[in-house]
């Protein structure tokens, strides 16, 4: 049965990126058409020396100067603070919202983390000396914190963590605390910072991670010859508005936000269901409430891991899932520019599923040179798309997967 429709359209009206494939929106985009991978090796030590450094693939991401106020507001904040407000900074502009009607104690803010402010945990918990400001700054709110600073917000703001999906789960509530009308606008973010010690021995330790020696080439999603995954960090930043809204002040349309579906799949913790039934259920469950049907997506933005059993999965999930179509979705994933990162995965093909729709091009999967036989995708080589309804797909430990629908304004 099909859900009721919601009581108005939800819109994006900004968004605002950094990563290690550009320094905002525009320079994603550019890098992504060019498949230009900034990739790097990463020396990691141990604390206090008791063990051997790391040397692995990772994607560290280019930042924007910040203003001296922002500076100050963030020097004794973690990596994902930095991150969050240059792309905070972005989408806030991007929307226009410097002069929006809207009062402060009617936006908030959501932030979906799968690890929070690790690097600063890490750092004071082999400190030998605690620095008081790392009560505040370590915990996860902190975030949060720095935003509604920067930017006055007066509603509710707070972070939530649901592993690779966290940044959908983010953008589920936040959709919902404007459908509720207890908010006006929302910011809604993904963000992670993971390029810590003990984080990588973790990830390199389950056998998941890329060791292969050219760091560019580490990450190649769907790809015969993959190897497994690299991480990265990075933050995207989305707002939210109704439509009535929206349109009152003006403000730029940039996609209907349809549906973001969310389910867990229990005793799943760190693979997901051979058939991918879990990825099936909650891609049934988002078109259920975007009240579309599977012949109506044009292109699939995917997880895209670059791990043997991920991507083997979620390509039998896709072909399963739209085997009854007219024609099958192009396939897209992006990991192969940013790296995986982690809980703001779900934002990032959210913008690159954005940016199809409006530049009406599916860029080619960077480094899926192979396309692996036993994954039965159609993989995009770069080609032009009418605008259309696109699904944005995710997973990730403990059973959790997600699926975000957008489409077309208008």
């Amino acid at each position: 049965m099909q859900s009721s429709p919601p009581f108005f359209s939800t819109i994006i009206t900004g968004i605002g990126a950094v990563s290690a494939a550009g320094k905002s929106v525009e320079e994603f985009w550019q890098r992504t058409l060019r498949g230009e991978v900034r990739a790097e090796l990463g020396e990691f030590f141990p604390p206090r020396g008791e063990k051997q450094s790391l040397l692995l693939p990772v994607y560290r991401a280019e930042l924007p100067p910040f203003s001296a106020k922002e500076q100050h507001l963030v020097q004794r904040a973690d990596r994902t603070a930095h991150l969050l407000l240059a792309s905070a900074r972005e989408a806030w502009e991007m929307g226009g919202l410097d002069d929006a009607p809207y009062e402060k104690s009617r936006i908030g803010i959501v932030i979906g983390s799968s690890r929070g402010p690790m690097m600063l945990q890490e750092e004071q918990a082999m400190a030998l000396k605690q620095r008081p400001s790392t009560a505040l700054y370590s915990s996860s709110s902190s975030m949060t914190g720095i935003l509604a600073t920067a930017l006055a917000i007066e509603g509710p703001s707070f972070t939530v963590a649901s592993s690779c999906t966290s940044g959908a789960t983010a953008l589920a509530i936040g959709q919902q605390l404007l459908q509720s009308g207890m908010l006006d606008l929302v910011l809604v973010a993904g963000v992670d910072a993971p390029l810590a010690y003990s984080l990588v021995e973790q990830y390199l330790a389950a056998g998941v991670l890329s060791t292969y020696h050219d760091p560019c080439m580490a990450l190649r999603p769907f790809d015969l010859h993959r190897s497994g995954t690299v991480l990265g960090e990075g933050a995207v930043v989305v707002l939210l508005e109704s439509e009535k809204m929206a349109l009152q002040r003006q403000a730029p349309m940039l996609a209907k936000l349809n549906a973001v579906a969310l389910q867990n799949r229990p005793g799943c913790r760190a693979a997901l269901d051979p058939e991918g039934e879990a990825l099936q259920q909650v891609m049934q469950q988002s078109l259920e409430q975007a009240m579309l049907s599977r012949n109506q997506i044009a292109a699939v933005h995917l997880h895209g891991t670059g791990t043997t059993k991920n991507d083997l999965i979620e390509s039998r999930a896709i072909s399963s899932f739209f085997s009854t179509s007219s024609a099958p979705p192009i396939a897209s994933a992006n990991k192969a520019l940013t790296g995986h990162l982690l809980g703001a995965s779900p934002l990032f093909q959210l913008l690159s599923a954005l940016l199809t729709l409006q530049h009406g091009w599916v860029p080619p999967v960077t480094h899926c040179k192979q396309l692996d036989p036993a994954c039965h995708l159609r993989i995009s080589r770069g080609e032009s798309l009418s605008p259309a309804p696109a699904l944005c797909l995710n997973s990730g430990f403990w059973g959790n997967v997600s699926s975000i629908v957008i489409s077309p304004w208008g």
